[in-house]
């Protein structure tokens, strides 16, 4: 994306021994706006998945969307709800063989 968009707080785990945690990679905005609008026109459509509980104004409305055995979440600020926060990437499939 070449429109003035800083991307922050990488974070690459891949999953554990005990299959418990699934890999995954996300990203954050620190400076920017990309709208829920371009996401989905990017992305796809995504659902509700987490709501806010209340606690913090720093807390995210998180909307999913499943690709096959993977899934998006995209993370949007409480206050300014079309404002991506935060990406993420998670493989969903287990590394049993």
């Amino acid at each position: 994306m070449n429109d003035d968009i800083l991307l922050d707080k990488f974070d690459l785990r891949v999953i554990d021994s005990e299959n418990t945690t699934g890999t995954f990679f996300t990203f954050a905005i620190q400076e920017g706006i990309i709208s829920r609008q371009t996401v989905d026109a990017e992305l796809g459509q995504f659902s509700i998945y987490a709501s806010p509980t209340g606690s913090s104004w720093e807390e995210s409305v998180a909307f999913k969307r499943e690709v096959g055995e993977y899934s998006i979440l995209a993370g949007y600020s409480q206050l300014e709800q079309n404002r991506l926060k935060q990406l993420s990437f998670d493989a969903i499939v287990s590394r049993k063989q």
